[in-house]
């Protein structure tokens, strides 16, 4: 049997009130008025009671203590539009609002949903149902939705946050008054105020086409008399005339920056806020409602707050370092990367940076809709303007700015406005990195190179389409397009990141490192950069952890052996060279055999060293023997069988050259031709190869000129041949388009000086001439510098040239520029400057000016010997006594000249031998001096000691014409060749 029912009170209460009603009822007699008056007054009386005691009980309910489910959650949903109003800021400001009372916090968890989202705050809970719409990617679940409904969630973050950030008022600058209007800063009309060829302006208030108003273009002439410029729209393809009172310049990049100890006093303040944060989210978490009473940017306010430091420097100035990088990275990240970037400058206290998070006005129209006009002028001017730049750039395996397509080309406006670059990663990644230059370097740079080299099209993104497109075509349609880009961009990474793996290096152990492939790796990369120097200790330590762990003849050491021979060929050491070349060669005889492509290649690049050492007798064998293999095992049309032909006939030539030996001319002669006919057969007319064999046949023959004159009759199509194929294959300024412009030029000079001064024919040629030098030094000042060698023996030639055509005035003129600019740039004794001061001294001489020239060959004269003292050959020295001699000969101070000639051929006696033609040239002038002084015997003993002398002595004693002195007789300009020309072919390598 079950418990007992409780009774309520109302069943009290009625049991109550029927007792009254039966207590209270009269007697059967009474009426039926008073009967019904009691019942009504009984049924009041129930209701009136029934109605108190609810009361009691809710008093009592009241009163009573609730006990509370720690695990329930009260669930409030919520109905929202699809964007939020005002955008993602002004939401979050009214977030409160949005949803219905619900109160977000710092530690509020917010997660998106299939329907929109929701956030849970303790036992509190919110459900948001974000509205589709009905175009395309609109509805639910589309790509239009859900990029709004991400700016929900992103202003349901940012909501406390707001708050938290307004409740610091960091440097009262949420209490700011916000600007007047009259403090904004009015865009003029181009009629009030100058516009420059090149501006961006805005096009207004045009009432005939008003089609136009509001497009933006770039000023591409400027006023004239009516007021009006020429403007090129933007997309359009030809320029329109309008009035400068149509024309609104649109402002350019606000440059004002903020200082490191304003970083770090952010940092301070509102680190708890900061942390995790991205540059993205502090944007409408920290910046926004900071500078939200303002509408300026945090570095305009700070400016116009007067923010100042402890030290009293303003925390804002204009900007010396622009910051790239991308919106999603970490600020803390970030700021601390640029506050160890500072500490290393000079003056970290003179730093103010560029951050678009600090830099920008996120109360007005974002940069990134301006026209790429504005980004192609302003912005570039800007950029150069701050003078240098930082991208933080990681992780290494996908870099965030090759994510961010205004981060790309924000990187090609720095490398194409020549802004210094410095790359930024925070201390996590330089760890990580390390570790992975140790384990493979390779991995680091392909990934890099990779991106950087086309790669970023795919990955990169834009906030619309349209904007990413632009950026491509910019790129591309600038000078060098990507590839001049990537190739500017990976070298600076190159180097960066050569800096972190040689202190990669520095942790291993001596014996691991010395044998490691980090150290291969950063040996090769150092000189990819031509950064020899560097490069040289780290390959002396390869050869020898190689050698000492794998043995002398392992693949592996000759490869480093060889490495390290070319390394110091490029720095001018040949002797150092000549003995690990030589080592190379061997081991590869030994292990491989004659005939094996890498004994031959060790045999080409053997006798390249010893040609350019000098040792050319040495060199003739070893060419000899790598044409022969080559034509058994390829064939007389390979193209490396060619190059060896050719590379035969210019050692055969340069012998033939400096030994007077004509035999050799002719043995190269024909080698040349078949090089030449060979390069037509296999490559065709226009190949480079060709068109260098080419060039290099005619060099041979206008060599051969002053034996046969027919010979330069035969080069000049020749030379023509190969200038018009370059133009035309390589552009007009190209280096080997340049240098067949000086070989014609070059020729026409030797034909001028085959007739006669006077005669039209040397005229003309000459006047043909003078333009194509003028030509050459034009393109290799612009691609080498106004200093570079090869640039000033054009400039020499081209003074020569001018003075043959009796323009003195402008030979002096060029020929006095070119020393004025290598004592400026490169110093009174740099070799250059010596050789620029010999030229004008020969200028001098030319015109009999002897005085002038004098003092400007002693100068010369006191230069060499300071820089060839101890020196086994001090050939430049010898070569400016014999100039300075002569000088003096020619002025009749023999006495002096005397000391000079014997010096000179004393010289070149013990360097060169009795029989060289250096040492010929020396002993006839001595004799002359000699002979002029008086000293008869001794002069015609010297000539008894050189028969060839005695024949020209001979041959001047009948009147006749001097007999021409053989090829290399004479001296040669100092430290150059004879025309600063150096044929493209001798240049060329298997590689090519």
């Amino acid at each position: 049997m079950g418990m007992p029912r409780r009774k309520s009170a109302q069943e009290f209460l009625a049991a109550g009130a029927v007792a009254m009603i039966a207590f209270w009822a009269p007697q059967e007699d009474t009426g039926l008025v008073l009967r019904f008056t009691f019942a009504l007054l009984a049924l009041v009386a129930l209701i009136l009671a029934s109605v108190g005691v609810d009361l009691m009980q809710e008093y009592r309910s009241s009163k009573e203590t609730k006990k509370v489910n720690p695990f329930e959650i009260i669930t409030t949903r919520v109905e929202l539009p699809t964007s939020p109003p005002g955008g993602v800021y002004e939401a979050a400001t009214k977030m409160s609002e949005h949803l219905q009372g619900f109160q977000t916090t710092l530690n509020s968890e917010i997660k998106a949903t299939e329907h929109g989202f929701q956030v849970t705050d303790g036992n509190n809970r919110v459900r948001a149902r974000v509205a589709f719409g009905t175009a395309i990617g609109w509805e639910q679940g589309g790509a239009g939705w859900e990029e709004q409904r991400n700016c929900w969630l992103s202003a349901v973050w940012a909501s406390p946050r707001i708050a938290a950030v307004q409740a610091s008022n960091w440097m009262g600058l949420c209490k700011m008054t916000p600007r007047a209007p009259e403090e904004v800063a009015a865009e003029k009309p181009a009629a009030e105020q100058a516009v420059d060829i090149g501006a961006v302006v805005r096009v207004e208030g045009v009432s005939s086409k008003p089609e136009l108003n509001g497009k933006i273009g770039t000023v591409t002439k400027g006023v004239n008399e009516s007021g009006r410029y020429g403007v090129r729209l933007d997309g359009a393809k030809d320029p329109l005339s309008l009035h400068g009172r149509n024309l609104l310049a649109v402002s350019g990049l606000d440059l004002l920056g903020v200082s490191i100890p304003c970083l770090r006093s952010f940092r301070a303040a509102l680190s708890h806020l900061s942390a995790g944060m991205t540059l993205s989210q502090a944007i409408s978490g920290l910046l926004l409602p900071l500078t939200g009473a303002s509408r300026r940017s945090l570095a305009r306010a700070l400016h116009d707050f007067g923010a100042a430091d402890e030290a009293g420097r303003p925390l804002t100035a204009d900007a010396t370092m622009f910051v790239i990088a991308a919106d999603y990275e970490s600020l803390d990240d970030l700021i601390a990367c640029v506050e160890a970037h500072a500490a290393q400058q000079e003056k970290p206290e003179q730093v103010y940076v560029w951050l678009e998070t600090f830099s920008l006005n996120y109360h007005a129209a974002p940069l990134t809709d301006r026209p790429m006009a504005w980004w192609q002028a302003s912005f570039k001017a800007a950029l150069k303007q701050i003078g240098s730049a930082c991208v933080f750039m990681q992780p290494w395996e996908e870099p965030t700015p090759f994510t961010r397509a205004w981060c790309v080309w924000q990187m090609h406006c720095a490398i194409t406005t020549e802004v210094p670059l410095t790359i930024l990663v925070s201390t996590a990644e330089e760890e990580r990195l390390q570790e992975t230059l140790l384990e493979d370097m390779d991995l680091v740079t392909s990934a890099f190179d990779r991106k950087a080299d086309g790669g970023w099209r795919k990955s990169a993104e834009a906030d619309k389409p349209e904007q990413k497109a632009a950026i491509e075509r910019a790129i591309d349609r600038a000078e060098g397009g990507n590839d001049a880009f990537a190739g500017k961009l990976i070298s600076i990474f190159h180097r960066w990141l050569l800096a972190r793996a040689k202190r990669a290096l520095d942790t291993l152990a001596a014996e691991e490192r010395s044998t490691s492939k980090l150290l291969d790796r950063v040996a090769t990369l150092l000189q990819e950069h031509n950064d020899l120097e560097s490069a040289e200790p780290l390959c002396k330590e390869l050869v020898e952890g190689r050698k000492k762990k794998l043995g002398p003849r392992h693949a592996d050491t000759l490869e480093a052996v060889n490495n390290l021979a070319l390394l110091l060929h490029q720095l001018g050491k040949l002797e150092e060279a000549e003995p690990f070349s030589k080592e190379k060669l061997a081991g590869c005889r030994a292990q491989l055999g004659d005939h094996h492509p890498d004994t031959i290649t060790s045999i080409d690049t053997l006798s390249q060293l010893l040609s350019d050492t000098g040792k050319l007798d040495e060199a003739l064998p070893l060419k000899r023997e790598s044409l022969a293999v080559k034509r058994k095992v390829l064939g007389d049309r390979h193209p490396d069988t060619l190059l060896s032909v050719n590379n035969l006939a210019v050692l055969l030539n340069d012998l033939g050259r400096t030994t007077g030996n004509s035999k050799m001319l002719r043995e190269a002669e024909p080698l040349k031709r078949e090089a030449l006919a060979g390069c037509r057969e296999v490559l065709g007319n226009r190949h480079p190869h060709t068109l260098a064999s080419i060039a290099n046949l005619a060099d041979m023959l206008m060599q051969l000129g002053h034996i046969d004159p027919r010979a330069l009759q035969e080069a000049e199509p020749l030379c023509r041949e190969a200038l018009a194929g370059s133009r035309e294959v390589l552009g007009d300024g190209h280096p080997d388009t340049l240098k067949s412009v000086g070989n014609l030029a070059a020729l026409l000079v030797d034909q001028a000086h085959q007739v006669p001064p006077d005669n039209p024919i040397a005229k003309k040629k000459l006047k043909e001439a003078e333009p194509l030098y003028r030509e050459a030094v034009v393109g290799f000042t612009k691609g080498l510098g106004s200093v570079h060698p090869t640039t000033l023996s054009y400039v020499h030639e081209q003074a020569r040239t001018l003075l043959d055509l009796g323009k003195v005035v402008d030979a002096e003129r060029i020929q006095r520029d070119s020393v004025s600019s290598c004592r400026a740039q490169l110093g009174d004794s740099h070799p250059e400057t010596l050789i620029c001061v010999t030229h004008l001294a020969g200028l001098y001489r030319a015109q009999n000016k002897l005085k002038e020239a004098e003092p400007l060959s002693r100068e010369v004269l006191d230069g060499w010997r300071k820089i060839e003292a101890g020196e086994a050959v001090q050939r430049n020295t010898l070569t400016s006594i014999n100039i300075l001699a002569e000088l003096l000969h020619a002025q009749g101070k023999d006495h002096e000249a005397e000391p000079l000639c014997r010096e000179v051929k004393t010289g070149f006696l013990a360097a060169l031998g009795p029989q060289h033609p250096f040492t010929v040239s020396a002993a006839e002038n001595l004799a002359g001096v000699l002979r002029s002084l008086g000293k008869t015997a001794e002069a015609d003993s010297i000539l008894a000691e050189y028969p060839q002398l005695k024949d020209r002595e001979n041959q001047r004693a009948q009147g006749g014409p001097p007999l021409p002195p053989p090829p290399g007789e004479q001296l040669p300009p100092l430290a150059t060749n004879g025309r600063g020309v150096k044929c493209a072919i001798e240049e060329l390598s298997d590689e090519d």
